[in-house]
């Protein structure tokens, strides 16, 4: 069995369905937030640089998580 070679579609979707994507303002912009883990998070899961007090619009959040699906795809080409 082969190992895949990117993130795909599927798992995107997946990821958006469960990561979803907290908006707060009446901007429709999307504000940083504490995870479970107490991480600063925005947009769908994205945790790298994020701090208190940032915000992001959808298509902002829409680029973190292609920069998390080539961070992604990195590990699993060190696989």
């Amino acid at each position: 069995m082969s190992t895949p070679n990117a993130v795909s579609p599927e798992a995107i979707t997946l990821i958006k369905r469960f990561e979803g994507c907290h908006k707060s303002d009446s901007k429709g912009n999307y504000k940083s937030y504490r995870c479970l883990s107490g991480r600063w998070t925005i947009g769908y899961g994205h945790t790298q640089g994020v701090r208190s007090g940032m915000s992001a619009t959808q298509e902002e959040c829409e680029d973190f998580l292609k920069e998390d699906e080539h961070v992604e795809d990195d590990i699993i080409d060190d696989i």
